[in-house]
């Protein structure tokens, strides 16, 4: 039982966890930067569910669309004035203009907000619900629901709207989409104000049961570059997939290792290979409207991009096999009475070391 509790608990979070990385990953499959400063803003975002809980007596939740309108807004403006001046500058320009906004944000919120932790008071704050044994806090349940409703208008948005179609075929290849009337400036500004806002809507969405404080980002920013390297950079589907494997597992890490072995389980920054294939944009399996063909005469190849539409191809068997075994070694420790704990923590030990670094597959 208390297996099935670690579990469900771990899924709760990795809800979360999804939510607000589907905004670093679409930042990346869209606009090609990886934004450093993306768990600052959901630090905003956090302030703003926070203030309007203070002055308008908002709920959180309901707090969560004016964070996410804010945060919108600032993050379409931070593109159009800073980002867009290195989009095309080495990538290491990116990174320090990435981490020289998370350093103003997060030294902006300590002196305008100070460096207490703040925090809001709900009716259900407390409440917790219980079925067939299981025990589910209600305000993890209730930022749980949200997350997957904002991660399925997501997914309504990118494969089913015109606007949705535009950004899928910007980020294909945007030399073609503006020769097919698309303006890749503004789809940016737009992708770049979607991903912040969607982190931020998380950030305000977990403030019932956190606290919110300058530094409130940075617990959050490993976690979530855990998670899109875990399901691949620009991969939507699998931001999802990894939150909520990461979430299990630091669930059940707090459950079965010490806490020297907690975090680490859930900072290891390696790929699985079956996360490693081929990129789907939120599992449509439709064709582009936009065919985005390299300019005719043009040798050079562009990169695929996890946003990028196409037809999903079946696991290989070999993968199939691979991650059978992974999954195996997860879940035979736990089933080992409580004399195994050293076996427990060898085979978590080697499963970790053997999964591939970034850049390598077991699959040919």
């Amino acid at each position: 039982m208390a297996l099935l509790q670690a579990i469900l608990d771990g899924l709760m979070l990795g809800g979360v966890y999804a939510v607000i990385s589907i905004g670093l990953t679409l930042v990346f499959g869209v606009v090609s930067i990886v934004n450093f400063a993306q768990a600052q803003f959901l630090m905003v975002g956090m302030y703003v569910a926070y203030f309007c809980w203070k002055h308008l007596g908002l709920d959180p939740i309901a707090g969560s669309l004016v964070s996410f309108a804010v945060v919108f807004v600032l993050g379409y403006f931070v593109q159009h004035w800073l980002l867009r001046r290195v989009l095309k500058a080495p990538e290491v320009a990116q990174i320090f203009l990435t981490v020289g906004i998370l350093i103003v944000l997060e030294n902006l919120a300590l002196v305008a907000f100070g460096s207490e932790f703040k925090s809001v008071q709900t009716s259900y704050q407390n409440e917790a619900l219980e079925f067939a044994g299981l025990i589910v806090s209600l305000p993890y349940l209730i930022a749980f629901c949200a997350s997957a409703l904002a991660g399925l208008g997501v997914w309504w948005v990118l494969a089913r709207t015109w606007w949705g179609r535009t950004v899928r075929a910007t980020a294909q290849d945007a030399m073609a989409a503006r020769l097919l009337g698309i303006n890749p400036d503004q789809t940016y500004r737009l992708a770049f104000g979607l991903g912040v806002g969607l982190t931020a809507f998380g950030g305000a969405i977990i403030l019932p049961y956190l606290t919110v404080s300058p530094a409130a980002g940075e617990q959050f920013g490993v976690l979530m570059f855990t998670v899109v390297v875990l399901g691949g950079l620009g991969n939507v589907l699998g931001a999802v997939v990894g939150g909520l494997a990461v979430g299990v597992i630091q669930s059940l890490s707090g459950l079965y290792l010490p806490l020297q072995l907690q975090n680490w389980c859930c900072s290891s920054s390696s790929s699985p290979p079956w996360l490693c294939g081929p990129r789907v944009c939120c599992g449509a399996v439709h064709e582009c409207p936009y065919a985005a063909a390299s300019p005719r005469g043009s040798s050079k190849v562009a990169k695929p991009h996890l946003l990028e539409s196409g037809t999903a191809q079946p696991l290989a068997r070999t993968q199939i096999i691979w991650l059978a075994l992974l999954l195996a070694a997860c879940i035979v420790p736990w089933l080992i009475s409580p004399q195994g704990y050293a076996i427990r923590v060898l085979t978590l030990l080697l499963l970790f070391a053997a999964m591939p670094r970034p850049g390598t597959s077991l699959v040919a």
